[in-house]
């Protein structure tokens, strides 16, 4: 560079100085005044005030509200509506904004009245506080219908203990039972009015009930993929019959696993800590404290987004919690580059955020009509809506992005998110990047997925999503991107549905998902990873990991032009279904003038933007869409797979892929994230196989941020051989409580393997493949032709594993211990005699030494808590568990335990015995901790 360029360079630079448009920073705090000048020494005391005075500046001066430390409940929304501007605490200041309200220890208050307590078991009674919110001058809001097909809006007042959210009242506790006969369906013919479902139940706890007032009911009453929750009208007690007050979109059904419900918001059924009861005659909530006072008791007041961004450009939200409201977390509508990052939105009773309108369908009560008017600040009908009226502009913007954050305890979905046209294809370029989100299905769960996608041109990116009932993601639309995404622990209760499901419009068309990890789904119902549902059609996707990926991890229904290259397949029974539907029941969809030929219509496919994008489109009715074409399967891996393809293999393209049971190359097999050696098989044996960005896969953000390490639940449970108290043999039951937990690990007691008692039957085995975990078998002693014992089940498969024989003078014992990634799992049953359980602990410490990792330790130790062998175990080892829990016979004998010398654990953060006193002579326990990084 010359002299001349460098001192015009100089110039210029000094001129940007000169001219450069300087901030302005306005200071809030708890402790301000709204008439202070809202300078640092001196700030404002709300948000609200911040903004408008943000307003009065001109819109080109950059404007900063900087909060300090300290929460700000908001009574109605904050609405920022003005363009270059930043919020975020000042420093490393705690910020929490909150659409909730505080309780003081003074507004919990003993039961008094008589007919309450009378309903309360006699034991909790103590326990129970109620807060009478006419005496706070506060409206309690009662339960209303949620479910499939339903409007989400607001929820009810929830109440929230020490930063967590209680539960409804439930029984059963962790589970559901199956509906009986059916004598009033609900499911309308020819159109005509019917009356309300009724239904039998089975069991006998129902009869106890002494008031249905505030009954309701949910579960999955017809399909499995749709949830409901519904109100009771009365019970009749003499014959077993429940009669609901309400309909819901599909009725009532019987002969399916899944047909299943449990009852909600009974006080006869306030039984375990951290449940809660609303009455909304009395205008009171009744709680189960685990304690004598929490520390902290809020309650949800907010039925609108805490924040709404409106019509405004270039503003940073950081840093900062939203909370305790009982809609949306933020809210953003017709914005561009709003960019909202580092923030936690948790304990909201909606969605955390929504990016772009929604719309509400008046008299929408049964969840059967589609449609209504576009409605900002709500999600409201939108299922509906984008189903009727796919091109529906949802107003979202353009380049807004959440990003850094952690979002959970959500009640209806993680992020929901449109933008773009769908006419046009013009890009919405809207995103979000490295979040994880998770147990976000609180209240509403079908078709509330972590994140909701829709419109054109939009991104996914570094996402972990985790632990829901139904789905990660849901997309419609054009060119969107889900990419880099760790997706586990996912779909846990439906059935028919998929991590990532898209379906019913051909016309959606561009999409890509690709270098995603997909793990650690249930097999227990029809699960898949990626979902191409009902002739959906044009997918891209490639790099991604499937591992024990739901029981069909594609699946592929009816659609075409579908794309899988360099995917790796692994440890799952089958790993594509595909089938012609449109030849079957799905006919339907294809007629001239039904779905898919007004979707089509809709988009003008024939003529641009469409058929210049997607040329193939334009031939959709020349080929016949009845059968599925143009499926390339190519270049995948398919490692320890039952079944590649189940379906008609004519009906795809499959070449260079590549099954086997041999070792491809990984460089720890039990954690495909670590990759392939350099020298791997797989990229010998598949031509062209590409290496996939591993270490790019999930979410990056620092743990400080996303609140959590890794959370292990750790079971024990002795089964007694499947043999419950009403002397049925019944592996299902069994596997249905364990489901229930969704536990990683867990001690079994008491199976046999192949013993004349069982039929020959493996009962480990059975609950294994019931519950879709690995089983580890360790026999104790032979009996009647085959084995008898204890075991492990377990997500992960264990590294090592090791059995140990342990002393037994009334029969043999035996220890199994088994190595994972991050830990060290051992189960064991002892002896009944003390003396061989006094015996057995040296043997067990000398097993465990060798490790440098966590070490638990579970079973039926056949020893009460003040024994003397208790007493020595607690030398070596913290009891995680409740020693006053009556697991079996009105004694605690059932431990879990954390080996002292490795303990490496954070504090454990939830225990729990599962009050089942059927299915097995003992009641499971299990307990939640968190492995330190």
């Amino acid at each position: 560079m010359n002299m001349k360029k460098i001192l015009l360079a100089g110039i210029c630079f000094c001129t940007v100085q000169l001219f450069a448009v300087p901030r302005h920073t306005i200071y809030v705090s708890p402790n301000g005044n709204d008439n202070a000048v809202g300078s640092l020494s001196k700030p404002l005391r709300t948000v609200e005030e911040a903004l408008r005075q943000a307003k009065e500046i001109d819109v080109n001066v950059p404007v900063d509200i900087v909060l300090r430390a300290g929460v700000y409940e908001q009574a109605k929304t904050l609405e920022v509506n003005r363009s270059n501007l930043a919020i975020y605490p000042y420093g490393i200041d705690k910020v929490i904004i909150s659409g909730g309200k505080k309780l003081l220890p003074s507004n919990l208050k003993k039961v008094k009245d008589s007919d309450v307590l009378e309903r309360l078991q006699p034991q909790v009674r103590k326990y129970i506080k109620e807060i009478d919110f006419a005496s706070l001058n506060e409206k309690l809001i009662g339960l209303h219908a949620v479910g499939f097909g339903r409007p989400s809006i607001s929820t009810w007042t929830e109440v929230f203990i020490d930063g967590k959210p209680l539960n409804l009242s439930r029984w059963p506790n962790d589970s559901t039972v199956l509906i009986g006969k059916i004598k009033e369906s609900g499911i309308a013919k020819n159109g005509e009015k019917v009356s309300f479902p009724i239904f039998s139940y089975l069991e006998d706890r129902p009869s106890s009930w002494k008031n249905s007032d505030e009954l309701w009911i949910g579960g999955y009453f017809a399909h499995g993929y749709a949830d409901d929750m519904i109100k009771v009208e009365r019970i009749d007690t003499i014959s077993k019959m429940i009669y609901t007050a309400q309909h819901t979109l599909y009725g009532f059904m019987t002969g399916a696993p899944f047909r299943r419900w449990f009852a909600l918001n009974l006080l006869e059924e306030l039984d375990m800590p951290g449940e809660y009861v609303v009455d909304e005659k009395r205008q009171k909530i009744y709680v189960y404290l685990a304690k004598d006072r929490g520390e902290d008791v809020q309650f949800s007041f907010l039925d609108a987004p805490i924040m709404a961004i409106e019509n405004c450009n270039n503003v940073k939200i950081k840093g900062i919690t939203f909370e305790y409201g009982r809609q949306i977390g933020i809210y953003m509508e017709n914005t561009n580059q709003v960019i909202v990052s580092e923030c936690t939105i948790r304990n909201m009773g909606g969605a955390g955020i929504c990016i772009g309108r929604g719309s509400l369908l008046e008299g929408n009560v049964e969840g059967n009509k589609k449609g209504g008017e576009p409605l900002s600040r709500q999600i409201g009908d939108l299922m509906g809506k984008i189903y009727d009226d796919p091109l529906f502009d949802r107003k979202a913007g353009t380049e807004n992005g959440i990003v850094n954050c952690l979002i959970y305890n959500v009640g209806a979905g993680g992020i929901n998110m449109g933008g773009g046209n769908r006419t046009t294809l013009e890009h919405g370029n809207n995103y979000v990047e490295n979040c994880r989100i998770h147990s976000f299905n609180r209240i509403e769960k079908s078709y509330r997925p972590g994140i909701w996608l829709d419109g054109v041109g939009n991104r996914i990116s570094k996402c972990d999503i985790y632990d829901a009932p139904s789905m990660a993601i849901l997309f419609h639309g054009n060119d969107n991107i889900i990419e880099l995404c760790n997706i586990s622990r996912v779909c846990n209760e439906i059935d028919d549905q998929g991590a990532v499901y898209y379906g019913r419009d051909p016309s959606e068309l561009g999409n890509v998902i690709r270098y995603c990890y997909f793990h650690d789904f249930s097999t227990r119902h029809r699960v898949s990873a990626t979902y191409h549902d009902d002739g959906a059609c044009g997918a891209e996707v490639y790099g991604n990991i499937y591992c024990r990926a739901g029981s069909v991890p594609v699946l592929i229904g009816g659609g075409h032009y579908n794309h899988y290259k360099n995917n790796i397949f692994m440890e799952c029974p089958v790993a594509i279904h595909i089938d012609a539907r449109m030849q079957k029941w799905g006919k339907f969809m294809i007629e001239k003038g039904g779905v898919i030929d007004s979707r089509l219509n809709r988009v003008n496919y024939t003529q641009p933007p469409y058929s210049e994008v997607y040329p193939n489109l334009v031939s959709y009715w020349d080929m016949d869409p009845s059968y599925p074409q143009h499926n390339i399967i190519e270049g995948n891996l398919f490692y320890n797979i039952n079944n590649v393809v189940r379906g008609e293999t004519q009906w795809l393209e499959l070449k260079n892929n590549w099954s086997t049971s041999l070792n491809p190359g990984w460089v720890d097999v039990t954690d495909p994230l670590k990759g392939f050696r350099p020298d791997a098989l797989v990229y010998k044996n598949i031509q062209g196989f590409e290496k996939i960005p591993f270490d790019k896969i999930g979410c990056d953000l620092p743990y400080e941020i996303s609140e959590e390490n890794r959370m292990v639940r750790i079971m024990s449970y002795n089964v007694h051989n499947a043999i419950g108290m009403d002397g049925k043999t019944d592996c299902n039951r069994i596997a249905d409580i364990i489901t229930s937990v969704n536990p990683d690990v867990v001690a079994i007691q008491e199976v046999d393997s192949m013993t004349i008692r069982s039929k020959r039957k493996d009962i480990l085995g059975e609950i294994a493949k019931q519950t879709g975990m690995k089983a580890t078998f360790a026999e104790a002693i032979p009996y009647q032709g085959g084995k008898y014992g204890i075991g492990i089940l377990s997500k992960e498969k264990p590294i090592r594993v090791k059995r140990v024989p342990l002393p037994g003078r009334e029969e043999a014992r035996t220890m199994v211990l088994a190595e994972f990634n991050d830990y060290v799992f051992v189960a064991t049953h002892f002896s009944l005699t003390k003396a061989d359980q006094e015996l057995s602990i040296p043997l067990i410490l000398n097993e465990l030494r060798p490790y440098n990792k966590p070490i638990f330790f579970a079973g039926d130790m056949n020893s009460v808590p003040n024994s003397k062998v208790q007493k020595d175990l607690r030398k070596y080892f913290n009891v995680l568990t409740a020693g006053d829990w009556l697991t079996c016979n009105g004694t605690c004998i059932d431990f879990i335990y954390e080996y002292k010398e490795n303990a490496k654990m954070s504090p454990v953060l939830h225990k729990e015995m599962i009050k089942d006193y059927i299915a097995s002579d003992h009641c499971p326990i299990y307990v939640d901790v968190m492995l330190a990084k």
